[in-house]
């Protein structure tokens, strides 16, 4: 159980941490995310993506430290679903980190609610 709370709590601080990284353009913390897209995009779709970032990152912190587990876990369900919609969607995306991402991101779900 315990594990299980430090994987979120240590998830969101690193989600607040890449928020701030991308809202003032921290080179190396923020090229993690947008390194997922092929273009440059334009300021107002990093910000978008950083506030999102800090959103499903304030829920797994808050759920890891208050013992929520199922709330913070499905913010991985989600992670992954956006993506591999975007990804089949559109053309904007690299495939080969989307699926880093929504792999880890299953993963995590996985261990969270099934293994542990």
């Amino acid at each position: 159980m315990i594990i299980t709370m430090n994987i979120l709590i240590i998830n969101g601080i690193y989600d607040i941490i890449c928020f701030f990284s991308i809202l003032f353009k921290i080179k190396f913390i923020s090229r993690l995310h947008l390194g997922l897209f092929k273009n440059k995009q334009e300021l107002i779709v990093e910000r978008l993506l950083a506030y999102w970032i800090l959103t499903y990152g304030l829920i797994r912190l808050s759920t890891g430290i208050y013992n929520y587990k199922q709330i913070g876990s499905i913010t991985y369900l989600i992670e992954a679903g956006c993506f591999e919609y975007e990804l089949l969607v559109n053309n904007d995306l690299i495939k080969s980190k989307i699926r880093f991402v929504s792999i880890i991101s299953i993963l995590l779900w996985s261990y969270i609610n099934i293994i542990w």
